[in-house]
């Protein structure tokens, strides 16, 4: 039936709960360099957010790098290029420590990738996405890799997907799309993809607005009627 499977990033295969935690740890740090209140900190992540997502585009590190050192300039909190680059090692060694990929992700990409032609479609800002998926062995699994931010698509307009089926070469009735957002990922359906929800959280979904729902990765074999696992 597929041939083809796209897989959303952040929230689909990795787990990317540690941004979370290391956010609160970032806060805490800039604190200890002046006192300020969140709703700053945002605001001044707001207003470097074009440069940030241009610099993202030529890597994670460079994105985070770039965020680090300037946030406490447009703060005014004279953070100097040794404490930002603490700060930004901090960061990273946290992700580096914590990052994880969803239920049996890694032993299921490898065996899917021999049977389907596999793609990432993910429109995450922060592109450790790529870092972590290449730390874990597995982005080569993927014949393409689809970055919004790289590629100035997105997946509410539909035109990544669009970009995703002429590149791949496959018609959309053979591909499936599998992600975490009805609103996002499930855009796939306007081309005609089907969409596989993942639901990471309990909560009620308009059975309309997707075609496949799965609770752990372990269940999209049956989906794509693979015998694998």
């Amino acid at each position: 039936m597929f041939r083809g499977i796209f897989f959303d990033g952040n929230g689909t295969l990795v787990d990317n709960s540690w941004q979370d935690a290391v956010d609160a740890q970032i806060m805490a740090r800039l604190r200890t360099f002046g006192g300020f209140a969140d709703k700053e900190f945002y605001a001044a992540l707001t207003k470097l957010a074009g440069e940030y997502d241009a610099k993202n585009r030529m890597g994670y590190k460079t994105g985070l790098e770039f965020l680090v050192k300037n946030i406490p300039k447009e703060l005014n909190l004279g953070l100097n290029a040794a404490q930002a680059t603490n700060l930004y090692q901090m960061v990273e060694d946290y992700r580096r420590k914590n990052v994880k990929l969803y239920d049996n992700a890694q032993k299921l990409l490898k065996e899917l990738a021999g049977e389907y032609k596999l793609s990432l479609i993910s429109d995450d800002t922060f592109s450790e996405v790529r870092e972590s998926l290449h730390e874990f062995g597995v982005l080569d699994m993927f014949s393409h890799v689809f970055m919004t931010a790289e590629l100035y698509a997105d997946k509410e307009s539909g035109s990544v997907f669009s970009l995703a089926l002429s590149r791949t070469g496959l018609r959309a009735e053979e591909c499936l799309m599998v992600g975490d957002s009805i609103e996002k990922d499930g855009k796939c359906r306007t081309l005609g993809i089907k969409f596989c929800l993942v639901v990471r959280k309990a909560r009620e979904y308009d059975s309309s607005t997707y075609d496949f729902k799965i609770e752990t990765l372990n269940e999209l074999p049956k989906i794509v009627g693979s015998d694998i696992l």
